[in-house]
């Protein structure tokens, strides 16, 4: 969001008066999703007035996951200086360290796995179990209830505490969830449960993508959607050569500058409409499917650039960029378009649009299912694990699925890597290395044996979109195994809990971000050969109940209302605590397995750690421990083993209580795999991660959009600076924390 103080200085030169300024400066941060505030929109005026550098500000609350408390270090850090020292980023999230090593399964689960019966016949030495663990919760949580089914639009969100039955409950999933993430650290497990083909994209001009001498020629095409006889969507694009003709010129008897102000300052389908290419919408409907069929003449005047003309050598037809985020069809917008439509300079208002040529090429190219899937990741918003169009391509979107031509601008080489494209000649750019290609080796996808954690937690492989219906079939018992615990609902018990309500902006980092999400040397992006930083998590928080609402109250503004959620927490009543019990039962597993399951759930054995769960997580909210666990186990064969409850704070290292042995166990079986353990730092940054009183954790703001450092955008800037970047994030990860309490058996 670099451009944001950018695009303020401009409407501070162009509008002289305060009130005028403020009234333009409020829209454009309108249209583009950004807030700031009264006080920092001023401070860019004042600063353009007296033509002094720009003074620094707090960070503030915005949109896309940065915004929040105010954050420390030095004032204005100019263009081209030093990078933005390390104790100035903050965030708050940290990553912990991804393993050197994944751990198998024990050989008899292999074994068993290998054969198919992992389920159906008893393991050797093969437990059942149930435990019994009563989660306690230190301040405000929430897990929602999914919403308000009947809220109206542009009413705001409400979500409140899930009730079962009348009764307040964590689900099983959440908890299942937990135990998961926090096993794959500790048991060395693969980080596989992601999206490896997701592409992140770039629109910033001071990025090299961007740079002039460096961009590849755009070319245009005509992109069309039709069905191949199995019933999936084909995507292909017809190539075809595209000119510039002036605003001016489309319209007959519509050239001054008013007329040229109030086209730049209409929609995209506002414009075809005018231009007789659809109908003009009502209020709230979808948009039209336009008719991109509708050609006329036109002659070349060189440059590049057409006119009007009936009689013309070329048939095209209109294509129209959206609106200006910047720009009103004011008078003095008027006179500044007259004056500058005799020159073209960088700077300068919209003067263009397109003419696509509509004698197309005959050699057509038929889109990738990942061609396609990065146009969509580049032109949408993600909901519910969706893409839902946005920008430009809502408006297209229509026309696409009538079967109907849109017009789209390319580069490079159709199914090579450097191929791209989208609806602006200067699109989004996908850059280049994909979360996949930035993984670790040892945690690459396998179909030989899964790891210790997934033969016990279960997993589910979807086959690529190059595998055969054969080889589908064929590789099926492979894809998936059902999980060896079920874990289930936890009832909330003990005194009534206080309802917390608060207004807040439940704010979602972006990983596209790369000084906060990759780690190496140069640090820029996901251009270049890194590594991500490892797994995200959200660490533990000392603060009281009081210091996480005012984390949530210090991210709304009266400028953010449109983004805000209204939540309402379970909160303990003064001088008790929030308890929830429930079951977890363990079918056909092994001691180390059951040691793994009880490590997790009791972050290694020290009661002051604590695990994250829920909703505001960056504010402080959801800490939970296990406060007690009582263990009911019989072997395979039917021999009793512990009946007896066991409060887990007891020394692990010893063996005088029935839950030590397990644990010896699981740290017996990760020793085979790395005789370090639990000494190795994914397991030390774990239980770093999960102390309250760890370094920085009273820090939950995000980093501000302002330009001024310390600041997100200026923080990205730097990071790829004269392509030196950074040599890591390292505050963001996360410091170790050792314990004796670990699983490792003395003596």
């Amino acid at each position: 969001m670099s451009y944001v103080h950018e695009e303020l200085r401009d409407l501070a030169a162009e509008n002289p008066r305060l009130e005028d300024y403020r009234r333009e400066a409020k829209a454009f941060l309108a249209s583009e999703g950004v807030t700031l505030s009264a006080e920092e929109i001023d401070k860019v005026f004042e600063a353009y007035q007296s033509r002094r550098p720009m003074p620094a500000s707090r960070p503030l609350p915005g949109r896309g996951g940065h915004g929040g408390a105010p954050a420390r270090g030095p004032a204005t850090a100019p263009r081209g200086a030093a990078p933005i020292p390390p104790e100035d980023w903050h965030a708050p999230f940290r990553f912990v360290a991804l393993s050197q090593k994944i751990a198998p399964p024990e050989d008899a689960v292999k074994k068993a796995w290998f054969e198919g019966h992992l389920h159906d016949r008893p393991l050797p030495d093969g437990l059942c179990a149930t435990l019994s663990v009563t989660w306690e919760f230190d301040g405000p949580m929430l897990i929602g209830d999914g919403g308000d089914p009947v809220r109206k639009e542009g009413d705001t969100p409400r979500f409140g505490p899930l009730k079962v039955a009348g009764h307040y409950v964590l689900p099983g999933s959440s908890l299942r969830g937990l135990l998961r993430s926090t096993l794959e650290i500790a048991a060395m497990g693969r980080l596989e449960q992601v999206d490896g083909h997701r592409a992140f994209g770039m629109r910033d001009f001071t990025h090299t993508l961007f740079k002039d001498g460096e961009r590849p020629e755009v070319k245009g095409g005509w992109l069309q959607k039709t069905l191949g006889e199995d019933g999936k969507p084909i995507y292909e694009i017809t190539p075809c050569k595209i000119h510039e003709i002036s605003i001016r010129e489309m319209r007959q008897g519509r050239s001054s500058g008013m007329d040229h102000a109030r086209w730049i300052c209409t929609d995209m389908v506002g414009k075809y409409a005018e231009l007789g290419m659809c109908a003009r919408p009502q209020p709230r409907d979808e948009a039209p499917v336009i008719d991109f069929t509708k050609a006329q003449g036109f002659t070349s005047t060189g440059a590049h650039l057409v006119r009007r003309d009936p009689k013309g050598q070329i048939t095209g037809v209109f294509v129209c960029a959206g609106k200006s985020p910047t720009i009103k069809a004011t008078d003095e917008t008027a006179r500044k378009l007259d004056a500058q439509a005799k020159q073209r300079e960088k700077g300068q208002a919209k003067k263009v649009e397109y003419v696509f040529e509509t004698r197309a090429s005959d050699c057509s190219f038929t889109l990738s299912d990942q061609e396609w899937r990065d146009f969509l990741d580049m032109n949408s918003t993600i909901t519910r694990d969706k893409p839902r169009p946005a920008g430009n391509w809502k408006e297209l979107f229509p026309t696409l699925e009538a079967g109907k031509p849109i017009p789209v601008f390319w580069i490079g080489t159709p199914g090579e890597s450097d191929f791209d494209f989208g609806l602006v000649k200067v699109f989004k750019r996908r850059m280049k290395h994909r979360l996949r290609d930035l993984i670790p080796a040892p945690h690459g996808q396998t179909w030989d044996t899964p790891d210790f954690v997934q033969t016990l937690m279960g997993f589910v492989r979807e086959p690529g979109p190059e595998a055969t219906p054969a080889e589908v079939a064929a590789s099926h018992d492979r894809r998936h195994l059902r999980s060896r615990l079920s874990v289930g609902f936890a009832k909330l018990v003990g005194p009534a809990p206080q309802l917390l309500s608060e207004n807040t902006v439940q704010a979602v980092p972006k990983p596209s971000f790369g000084p906060f999400y990759l780690r190496g040397t140069p640090l820029k992006d996901w251009n270049e050969p890194v590594k991500i930083a490892g797994r995200k998590r959200y660490p533990a928080f000392g603060g009281s109940g009081a210091d996480v609402v005012q984390n949530l109250r210090a991210l709304v503004t009266n400028d953010n209302r449109n983004i805000q959620s209204h939540l309402t927490f379970l909160s303990p009543a003064k001088g008790n605590k929030l308890r929830f019990t429930g079951e977890i039962r363990a079918h056909n597993v092994t001691p180390a397995e059951l040691g793994a399951v009880i490590w997790a759930l009791t972050l290694g054995g020290d009661p002051a750690l604590r695990h994250a769960i829920g909703r505001a997580k960056a504010q402080g909210a959801g800490q939970a421990r296990v406060a007690a666990l009582s263990l009911r186990v019989v072997r395979n064969d039917g021999a009793p083993i512990s009946e007896s409850p066991a409060a887990w704070e007891a020394d692990f290292t010893g063996t005088g209580t029935p839950l030590a042995p397990f644990v010896q166990a699981f740290g017996a079986a990760m020793r085979k795999t790395d005789p370090q353990w639990p000494d190795i730092a994914p397991v030390q940054e774990l239980l770093g991660a999960a102390d309250p009183k760890g370094k920085g954790h009273d820090q939950r703001g995000y980093m501000g959009l302002g330009r001024e450092a310390p600041s997100y955008p200026e923080l990205r800037k730097t990071a790829y600076d004269k392509g030196k970047g950074h040599s890591g994030p390292e505050c963001l990860l996360s410091p170790p924390r050792r314990s004796a309490k670990t699983g490792r058996k003395e003596g």
